[in-house]
């Protein structure tokens, strides 16, 4: 894991900012005038400010009250950090924060607005170096506030860090995690900070090592000698400093001087004390300053996160798959593990699952069980050895629902059968569902008409994938005559399960019908279009014909025939030759559509010709010869329709590039005939193209053809 560790005292020298996200103007340090509501903070301004740490807007106003953007807490930390170059506007230094991932992490916050308590603290005691070691005795903690269940699963850790070593200490039995905190509830807690550790005073660290030789950043590994104001380490694996700079990502092991006010912290059990508390062999990370100076041993659990990498001790690999009790969650296991805390969130913050629930098992897999049905869920899981303190949280698993939810709108159509009629509700769900779990006691569906209040009758229940269908009874034709009214199905419990067995929520969902789906789409070609006949409909005001050339299909155009009034039309506007498929809606007086009918039978409008002409050589004599060119049609032809004007077809020797003259045009069935003139005798490879710019020849019943575009060989 990152450790990310910053000097306090150095941290408070930027951290007051303008609202504008500017550096506040500097002013003649003490004497605010605007403290008279402050005065609890009165001191730590003052002090503060006296060293030069923080400022005023002017020398005499401080705002106490004015709330701390994350955006400005970002910034302070990105210039601590020494990232943001001189001169650099607050809006780059943001930017350049938000581009470094500063300001994720905070619970999905972007940084935009103003810092919550749980934000800042988060911040800070990440600056700390603290922030990613879990704490078993969170609840315990937590428990003494009123709204200790309040604090976000990502601002646990921190906000018990917080109160257990002093920086926080609640308002009136409350911790307020979600207010917004003030620039004097910075300033007491930054002064609460400084002095809790022994930071110096001034932002500029002191020791043998000169300033900046030494990156700021974390050391972690095995202790090899302590005293004399020095620690020696022998330094683990894969430690990053927070600057990534020249060390290759990593201070180097060897010896550090200690700071007069070093504390030594055991993550997540709140003890500080003095450095006899260290001893060699401890697995420990030092907080270095930019100078060399360390200002704070944390000694971390030999049995998760031991020597070698401190990140070893967090399980991975958290997958969840659904079942029917609950979510059965696995992880790879963690050496040393005692046991294991699942945590989980159903879109807010994470909360520990509870032992009666499956939260804490000892081996590395449970079920999580009294969850919500038709939630979607993340979990994390934290490692706890026999002795000392959990783990960081894995990361999360893969969202995932347990059990389905019934959509809020159905789909409601009628069915029409000699003199009755009747509506079928269907309910899409957002899983597939099991249909042997389908509960078929027809009581527990209720239907109600809401235009006139009335409870239909339910006939027949049936599941097919994710969808759920209520069929009512049968009702005289025209008892559905009010089309735009809406039917309401409703369940007083779960009626079918998911496919994993998982129980689904209950059904509250509505529909408006329209028309009755028209039925056995006929479609016959003729001269001008294709003639299309259906079963009519009650209730429908008018139809809508879909047509398709072998894609999706689309609606007609009015003017095309779309939209007739009545249960039959002719479609215009079609491509000679092409083959189509027709589909009609039944709109009725409210412009809600039926769903489509079945497809009418395919049906081409006009012939297309074949794209090979068969070609036979005709010898006139010595040296000359004419050719026959037949081009057959999928379709019989109407002679009497015949295009005789010969310059309309184009014969080409496309080897020599000659055209060639037709002397003669003719139909035979479905055959075209095309009779050249007399030629010299021509090459028996040669291939001819013939080819009309229009249509030449109407099929049997009218309809034009496509032109010719066919090739053949002599």
């Amino acid at each position: 894991m990152r450790l990310k560790v910053f000097m306090v005292a150095a941290l408070a020298s930027t951290l007051i900012v303008a609202g504008s996200g500017s550096a506040l103007a500097k002013g003649g340090h003490g004497h605010f005038e605007d403290l008279g509501n402050a005065q609890w903070a009165a001191s730590a301004i003052e002090t503060l400010s006296a060293q030069g740490l923080i400022n005023g807007l002017t020398p005499t106003q401080f705002l106490p009250q004015d709330p701390v953007t994350i955006g400005q807490l970002a910034a302070i930390l990105l210039r601590y950090k020494g990232q943001s170059r001189q001169g650099e506007s607050f809006d780059a230094e943001v930017s350049q924060a938000q581009q470094a991932g500063m300001l994720s992490g905070l619970g999905g916050a972007v940084g935009t607005g103003d810092a919550t308590r749980a934000q800042a603290m988060t911040m800070i005691m990440d600056a700390l170096g603290v922030t990613s070691q879990g704490s078993s005795a969170q609840p315990q903690i937590l428990g003494q506030f009123h709204d200790g269940t309040l604090v976000p699963g990502w601002a646990r850790n921190a906000m018990v860090l917080a109160v257990q070593l002093g920086f926080l200490a609640g308002s009136g039995g409350d911790l307020l995690p979600q207010g917004s905190i003030t620039r004097a509830e910075l300033a007491v807690i930054l002064q609460r900070v400084e002095a809790d550790l022994g930071l110096p005073a001034s932002s500029s660290a002191t020791g043998n090592a000169s300033p900046g030789s030494v990156h700021a950043g974390s050391v972690a590994g095995t202790v090899s000698a302590i005293g004399n104001g020095q620690i020696t380490i022998a330094a683990s694996g894969n430690q990053e400093d927070d600057q990534g700079q020249t060390d290759n990502g990593n201070l180097p092991a060897g010896t550090y001087y200690l700071s007069p006010g070093v504390k030594v912290v055991v993550p997540g059990e709140g003890a500080h004390g003095s450095v006899s508390q260290v001893q060699v062999g401890n697995f420990v990370r030092l907080v270095v300053s930019p100078g060399g100076l360390v200002h704070m041993i944390i000694v971390l659990s030999q049995s998760v996160g031991g020597p070698g990498n401190p990140s070893q001790g967090v399980p991975s690999g958290a997958s969840a798959s659904e079942t029917a009790t609950g979510i059965a969650l696995s992880w790879t296991a963690v050496t040393g593990a005692a046991q294991y805390q699942v945590l989980e969130s159903s879109g807010g913050a994470y909360a520990a699952v509870p032992a009666a629930y499956g939260g804490t098992p000892t081996a590395s897999g449970t079920t999580i069980t009294g969850l919500s049905v038709g939630t979607a869920y993340t979990f994390e899981v934290e490692a706890i050895p026999a002795q000392g303190s959990a783990s960081s949280p894995s990361s999360p698993s893969a969202a995932i629902e347990w059990g389905a939810r019934p959509g809020t709108t159905a789909t409601v159509t009628t069915t029409t059968s000699g003199s009755l009629e009747w509506l079928s509700i269907g309910v899409p769900y957002d899983k597939a569902l099991n249909p042997a779990s389908l509960d078929t006691a027809l009581g527990d569906y209720t239907l109600i008409d809401t235009a006139t209040g009335q409870e239909l009758g339910v006939a027949n229940v049936s599941v097919s994938g994710s969808t759920l269908t209520i069929d009512t009874g049968t009702y005289p034709i025209g008892y559905f005559s009010n089309q735009g009214q809406a039917i309401r199905v409703t369940t007083a419990k779960s009626v079918v399960t998911d496919l994993a067995g998982a129980p689904t929520t209950p059904v509250d969902a509505s529909g408006t019908f329209g028309a009755s789906i028209p039925g056995s789409v006929s479609a016959l070609e003729a001269a001008t279009g294709v003639s299309l006949g259906w079963t009519p409909v009650s209730g429908a005001a008018y139809y809508q014909v879909l047509a398709s050339s072998g894609g999706s299909y689309g609606p007609v155009a009015s003017t095309e025939g779309g939209t007739p009034s009545t249960a039959g039309t002719t479609v215009t506007g079609l491509s000679a030759g092409t083959t189509y498929m027709f589909e009609v809606e039944a709109v009725n007086a409210a412009g809600q559509a039926s769903a489509p009918s079945a497809p009418s039978p395919a049906v081409e409008w006009g012939a297309r010709a074949g794209a090979t002409a068969a070609v036979t050589v005709n010898a006139a004599g010595s040296g000359i010869e004419s050719f026959t060119i037949t081009i057959t049609y999928d379709k019989a032809l109407s002679a009497s329709s015949l295009d005789t004007t010969l310059g309309d077809y184009t014969v080409l020797d496309a080897t020599t590039h000659q055209t060639l003259s037709a002397a003669s045009v003719s139909v035979s069935g479905n055959t075209l005939v095309i009779e050249t003139s007399l030629y010299p005798t021509m090459s028996l490879s040669d291939t001819l193209q013939v080819t009309t710019a229009k249509s030449v020849v109407s099929d049997s019943v009218g309809a034009p053809t496509a032109p010719i575009s066919a090739t053949g060989t002599l």
